[in-house]
């Protein structure tokens, strides 16, 4: 029988890095607050043709903005670009076990409408529920008055094991209700937004990347401890996922093969004796 090769080695199309290129860009006018289009290419590294084909881009589609002339140096002095925030709005929605966490906000992420539900107890999470979810986002929209069409998509963070590219929240343990929902799917067809799913762990190790300590780090493993054990693990400033979207299910390690049995049905996993529950006990 041949023996199966599976080259786990992939490149980038070029769609893809003109994505990547149009997020640095985006990113780094929002923590400037304005700049110009020679400060956008020392910061970034981009050559200057690639930022003005992107900047033209994004201030056709309103994200960007002229904002007035900087200083002349001696020559021709240069136009300033910052976030237009108010052109879009953005929903951010984080499900755990014991409740949902929602913030809808502009694209410099100020002006924040923050709602939460959170189950009646740690025993009965009935209220962690997707319509409870579709309450709660409907409740910040109608909160912040604002036209439906300026809202770009919702992301979503959620406990692993989940299906990022297909938006598919498998059962995760100690997360009843939620058999293999595909989220992304459910709330594209009932609220018309896009949407993304990702899990909670690699959502905190990308945000410690864009807000945090981990900004001048390229490669780092952030370890998020609640109810449960999970890990985000950058690489080379991208988040790795491995085969099967679970690189930083650390919880479910077996550390004692003679452990008791957890809830994913393994024995001995890492979580049963570093989760604050465990520690508590």
């Amino acid at each position: 029988m041949a023996k199966r090769v599976t080259n786990r080695q992939s490149g980038r199309n070029l769609s893809d890095v003109r994505l990547i290129n149009r997020s640095v860009i985006f990113r780094t006018i929002r923590e400037a607050g304005t700049i110009s289009r020679s400060d956008l290419a020392k910061r970034t590294g981009l050559n200057p043709a690639t930022i003005t084909n992107i900047t033209r881009e994004l201030l056709n589609q309103g994200l960007i903005v002229e904002a007035g002339q900087g200083e002349s140096s001696g020559g021709r002095r240069s136009s300033l670009l910052q976030i237009d925030a108010q052109h879009a709005y953005i929903i951010a929605v984080r499900l755990s076990r014991h409740n949902i966490q929602s913030i809808l906000t502009d694209l410099n992420l100020d002006n924040v409408i923050r709602g939460m539900i959170t189950s009646s107890s740690l025993t009965h999470p009935a209220e962690i529920s997707i319509p409870a979810m579709f309450d709660l986002i409907e409740s910040l929209i109608l909160e912040s008055g604002l036209d439906r069409k300026k809202i770009l998509g919702i992301g979503i963070c959620a406990p692993g094991p989940l299906d990022a590219h297909q938006g598919i929240l498998y059962e995760p343990p100690n997360f009843p209700g939620w058999p293999r929902t595909p989220i992304r799917e459910i709330i594209e067809t009932k609220l018309g937004f896009p949407t993304f799913l990702d899990n909670d762990a690699n959502a905190a190790a990308l945000a410690e990347k864009l807000f945090g300590r981990a900004r001048e780090l390229d490669n780092y493993v952030y370890i998020l401890i609640e109810d449960g054990v999970g890990g985000g693990v950058m690489i080379n400033g991208d988040i790795y996922r491995g085969e099967y979207d679970v690189a930083g299910e650390i919880g479910h390690i077996t550390i004692e093969l003679n452990g008791p049995q957890c809830d994913c049905g393994n024995f001995g996993c890492l979580e049963l004796y570093t989760s604050p529950d465990s520690v508590e006990d």
